[in-house]
C-alpha cells in the first residue's frame, strides 16, 4: 500500500513538472500581452511612438480636408493628388505644420480611452471624435500660407503645353487644377487660389471629425458576448502568472524532501521552461506579425490606416517580446542556481550526515563499533567442550 501511495505521488509530480513546463511560455505570454494591450496609457505610448513614422492622424487631417471641398467630381483642388510629389522630407515638415504642440498626444489619449471605455459599456460601437479645433486655428492663422508654398514647390515645372491649357477659369477655381509648377505671374496667381481654397475647406470642417459612426445604440447580444469574453481575457491574462507557482508548490507538497528534490524538481523545470519560453516567444512574435501582414493586407482600408495598425502590432510584439525574454532570462539564471545549488547542497548535507556518524563511533565506550552480523550468513559453530571437563546432560 505504501509503494502504491508514493508511485502515485511522483506519477502527479510528474504530470505537474510536466503542466508547469508547458504553461509557463504561455502564462508569460498572456501576462505581458494583457499588461500591454488593455493599458490605455501604455497603448497611447505605443502609438505616440509609431505615429511619427506612419503620419496616421496627420493623413486624416490631410483627407478630412479633402473631404471638405465638396463633391470630389467638381472642379476645384485634389488634395490628395496635390501632395504626390511631396519628398517624405516635405510630408514630415508639412506633418509637423498640421500638428501643433501636444495635439496628438491629447487626441490619441481620448482615442484610446474611448476604446477602453467601449470595452466596459453596453454601448454598441467605441466613439471615435477628433477634435481639429487647434489645427483650424493654426492654419487660418499663417500656417496653410507656408503649407501650399511647400505643396506647389514639390510639382513638376508645367510644360509649354500645360501653360497653354491653363486659363483663367482654373485660377478662378472653376475648372481643375494641373499639379505644375507655372512660371510666375501665373504661379502666383495659382497660390492664391489653392490659399482660398484650403481656406474655405477649412472653414466648411467642424471642429471635432467623427471616425466613422458615432451613434449610442444599445449593444446587440452577439455584442455584449463579445465584450464579454474580451473582459474574460483580459481577467485570465492578469491573473495567469499565478498558474506556475501555484504548481510548483504542489510539486513541493507531493515529492520534494531533500536539497535533492528541490534540484530536480524545481531547478530542472524552471530551466526548461525557461528555454521554451524564450523560443515560444521567437515564433509568437514572428507569427503575429506575419499575420498581420497578411490580413491587412488583404482588408480593405486605407494603405495608411493598414501601415498604422501593421505598426501598432508590430511595436505591441517587440515590447511583449523584451519583457518576456528578460524574465525568461531572469528564470535561467533562476532555475540554474536552484539545480547546482541544490546538489551541491545534499552533497555537503551527505558528508555532515557521514561526520556525524564517524564521530558518534568514535565516542563509543570501547572505541570500536558494533557491527550486525550480515543477514543469511551462517552463524560460527559451537567450540567443543574442552577434554578435562566432566561430562554434563541428563547422562552425566
Amino acid at each position: 500500500m505504501k509503494g502504491c501511495l508514493h508511485f502515485a505521488l511522483r506519477a502527479a509530480a510528474v504530470l505537474l513538472a510536466a503542466a508547469f513546463v508547458v504553461s509557463l511560455p504561455l502564462s508569460l505570454l498572456a501576462f505581458n500581452l494583457g499588461r500591454v494591450a488593455f493599458s490605455p496609457e501604455r497603448m497611447t505610448t505605443l502609438l505616440l511612438e509609431t505615429i511619427d513614422e506612419t503620419g496616421g492622424l496627420r493623413q486624416l487631417v490631410i483627407e478630412s480636408l479633402q473631404s471638405g471641398t465638396g463633391d470630389p467630381d467638381a472642379a476645384g483642388l485634389d488634395l490628395a493628388g496635390a501632395i504626390e510629389f511631396l519628398t517624405p522630407q516635405e510630408r514630415e515638415y508639412l506633418g509637423d505644420q498640421l500638428t501643433p504642440p501636444g495635439w496628438a498626444q491629447s487626441q490619441l489619449g481620448a482615442l484610446m480611452a474611448g476604446i477602453y471605455a467601449w470595452i466596459d459599456n453596453d454601448r454598441a460601437q467605441p466613439s471615435f471624435v477628433v477634435d481639429i479645433t487647434d489645427l483650424k486655428v493654426t492654419l487660418l492663422a499663417g500656417g496653410a500660407s507656408d503649407l501650399v508654398e511647400t505643396v506647389v514647390g514639390s510639382w513638376p515645372p508645367c510644360s509649354a503645353e500645360e501653360i497653354a491649357e491653363m486659363s483663367i477659369g482654373a485660377l478662378l477655381g472653376e475648372e481643375s487644377v494641373k499639379f505644375c509648377e507655372p512660371p510666375e505671374p501665373l504661379r502666383s496667381g495659382l497660390v492664391g487660389l489653392i490659399n482660398t481654397s484650403v481656406a474655405i475647406s477649412l472653414r466648411a470642417l467642424p471642429d471635432k471629425v467623427s471616425l466613422g459612426r458615432s451613434e449610442s445604440a444599445p449593444a446587440t447580444p452577439e455584442v455584449l458576448q463579445a465584450k464579454e469574453r474580451l473582459r474574460r481575457v483580459r481577467f485570465l491574462a492578469g491573473w495567469s502568472w499565478l498558474l506556475s507557482p501555484v504548481m510548483l508548490g504542489l510539486v513541493m507538497a507531493l515529492v520534494i524532501r531533500s536539497w535533492k528534490g528541490v534540484a530536480l524538481w524545481w531547478g530542472l523545470p524552471v530551466l526548461i521552461g525557461a528555454l521554451l519560453t524564450l523560443a515560444t516567444a521567437v515564433a509568437v512574435r514572428v507569427g503575429v506579425e506575419g499575420l498581420a501582414r497578411s490580413a491587412l493586407g488583404d482588408a480593405e482600408m486605407p494603405a495608411w490606416i493598414g501601415q498604422m495598425i501593421h505598426a501598432l502590432v508590430t511595436a505591441m510584439m517587440t515590447v511583449v517580446f523584451r519583457r518576456v525574454a528578460l524574465q525568461a532570462g531572469i528564470l535561467l539564471v533562476v532555475g540554474g542556481v536552484t539545480l547546482a545549488g541544490g546538489l551541491l547542497l545534499q552533497r555537503a548535507a551527505e558528508r555532515r550526515a557521514g561526520a556525524a556518524v564517524l564521530a558518534t563511533a568514535a565516542r563509543s565506550p570501547a572505541g570500536t563499533m558494533k557491527l550486525r552480523p550480515m543477514e543469511g550468513r551462517a552463524a560460527p559453530p559451537e567450540e567443543p567442550p574442552e577434554a578435562g571437563d566432566p561430562p554434563s546432560g541428563m547422562f552425566g
